[in-house]
């Protein structure tokens, strides 16, 4: 009954990312008075929008990753990232400071959806079935207080380093962090994107499940412990 409840998640999921989206706008004035720059509220005020559209493929990217479609997902990703940095430098150039970060994004997330929503072809349909957003909530929970603590771990400091050193230090900060992460998140983040489907495949066959999983380990080992080693 899956394919039912894909389209349950869709609506559930819009429903939360409504609720996020809320939250998040009704603390723009706060976080404006916090670090005294008038431009961060409508900036942030953008990004809100640009979350809510991007949350909205959420669940036909995860059709896409169950089929093992990961071609046709690199690919996408690929256009998308070079669309969105060509028109970031550019706007860069001709002055537009942050907002180069921020309007490439927002323009561009609904031709994404659009396209993921293709080439997964799917609809969401107009049925709630909210029968099933208790089940999926109850699977979901302890994953939504995973990725809200990780988040306050992975952002917390630059939080504080923005407000007490100020908007160039944490822009140093940031970088610094992000170079330091790239083994995680362009090469076992991307191992652990293909490891869902693919031990979802191996459990519908009946296949050893536990095998399986501890053969994927030294793989991620095999891979990024060189590449961490360089970069160290």
């Amino acid at each position: 009954g899956w394919e039912q409840r894909e389209r349950s998640a869709w609506w559930l999921n819009t429903v939360l990312t409504i609720g996020q989206c809320v939250v998040a706008t009704a603390l723009l004035p706060l976080v404006v008075w916090i670090y005294e720059e008038p431009t961060l509220g409508p900036i942030l005020g953008l990004l809100v929008a640009t979350f809510f559209v991007e949350q909205l493929r959420v669940v036909p990217q995860a059709i896409l990753e169950r089929r093992m479609a990961f071609r046709v997902i690199a690919a996408r990703d690929l256009t998308y990232d070079l669309l969105t940095g060509v028109g970031g430098i550019a706007m860069a150039f001709l002055g537009a400071g942050a907002w180069s970060l921020v309007v490439p994004r927002l323009v561009l997330a609904p031709l994404y959806l659009l396209v993921t929503l293709q080439i997964a072809r799917w609809t969401p349909g107009w049925q709630l079935r909210r029968a099933d957003w208790r089940p999926i909530l109850k699977y979901s929970f302890p994953l939504i207080g995973s990725q809200a603590l990780r988040t306050v771990s992975n952002d917390g400091d630059t939080v504080i380093v923005g407000k007490v050193l100020g908007k160039v230090a944490a822009g140093f900060y940031n970088t610094a962090y992000l170079l330091a992460n790239l083994v995680g998140r362009n090469v076992t983040a991307v191992l652990v994107q293909v490891a869902m489907p693919a031990l979802a495949k191996v459990r519908e066959s009946n296949g050893d499940l536990g095998a399986v999983c501890v053969r994927r380990y030294p793989v991620v080992a095999v891979v990024s412990t060189p590449v961490l080693a360089g970069m160290f």
